[in-house]
């Protein structure tokens, strides 16, 4: 057998093994979530609880649970973006279209959505798949700091009353952030967009808090600020994990099981059982108003893509605009 023919079979192989890997992915995704799903309905007081809140919501708080899901979508292009400026030339536009169109496709295993962003990169923004990596791998450094600095802003939230001081407590550090940013690049800094990068995904943690608090009210639950900053971390540990799509049953259970564990060793096996019922209806609906952005959002983008790849088959390279480094 050549050796054309062996590469042949290995990548058929490869290809083969792939599709087994996201066919089980799929299937412990689903059967997480329906897990996760007959979990909540065997408690029928939260059910009932939950659905007795919503029907009552005021207008307000729904249009926030739609409104934030499209800020993280903006804010978490806008952090891509000022983290790949330092190794390509990548329009705005293309960023948030390719976040977009990730957002829908990475609810399937083994994150695609990801894959085709750094291909997409590499064929038309000439970046490197090490560079792409890199600012992935940034945008997860970012995170783990926001997070940090919410989880000490809840410490100080706990010690203040009063609504604009809770808010004072949370808004800092993403202030402090945005303000040394701006200061780096007035003193012509070369890092300053990796630290407005931090401020960015700030707001997008931020944004992450206030999505988990207008779910747990919505399903007839307060839940305080530390513990809020608690799950949104968990929520983002958890969407990591490339087994299943965006974290899809993972998510859910990694929020019920940290409510059952925060509700105290004291606690009985009821209340604890409770506790993970109502996190996972939190976060159930959190993730169907998601899936309802996501649906319309990444088919959007993913059009817009295609059709600039098309234009960019009948127009010569050096005449496609492209936006200045920093």
């Amino acid at each position: 057998m050549n050796t054309g023919r062996w590469l042949g079979v290995l990548r058929a192989r490869h290809e083969s093994l792939g599709s087994w890997r996201r066919a089980i992915g799929a299937a412990i995704g689903l059967l997480l979530l329906a897990a996760a799903v007959w979990a909540v309905w065997s408690r029928g007081a939260v059910v009932e609880e939950a659905w007795l809140t919503m029907q009552q919501a005021p207008a307000w708080l729904v249009a926030s649970a739609m409104a934030l899901p499209l800020a993280s979508w903006l804010l978490t292009s806008g952090a891509f973006w000022l983290l790949s400026r330092r190794y390509a030339r990548v329009p705005m536009s293309d960023m948030t279209q390719l976040i977009g169109a990730a957002w829908l496709l990475n609810h399937l295993p083994l994150r695609p959505g990801m894959v085709g962003r750094v291909a997409f990169h590499k064929k038309y923004h000439d970046m490197a798949i090490r560079d792409s990596v890199r600012v992935m791998v940034g945008a997860i450094v970012c995170s783990g700091v926001s997070l940090a600095l919410l989880l000490v802003a809840a410490i100080g939230v706990s010690r203040v009353e009063g609504v604009g001081w809770t808010a004072a407590c949370l808004a800092g550090p993403t202030l402090a952030v945005g303000l040394v940013a701006v200061g780096a690049r007035a003193f012509g800094r070369a890092w300053w967009a990796e630290a407005a990068a931090l401020g960015v995904r700030s707001l997008d943690m931020l944004a992450w808090v206030g999505r988990y608090a207008i779910v747990f009210a919505l399903v007839g639950q307060e839940v305080s600020v530390e513990r809020l900053v608690i799950v949104a971390a968990v929520c983002q540990v958890a969407m990591i994990v490339p087994l299943t799509g965006n974290g899809m049953g993972l998510r859910e259970w990694a929020v019920g099981l940290t409510l059952a564990a925060m509700a105290g060793a004291a606690a009985t096996a009821d209340v604890r059982e409770q506790a993970a019922a109502i996190g996972l209806a939190a976060d159930l609906l959190n993730r169907a108003v998601e899936t309802v952005l996501a649906v319309p959002v990444g088919l959007a983008c993913s059009w817009m893509l295609a059709r600039k790849v098309k234009r960019s088959r009948q127009t010569p390279a050096d005449a496609v605009p492209s936006e200045p480094r920093a």
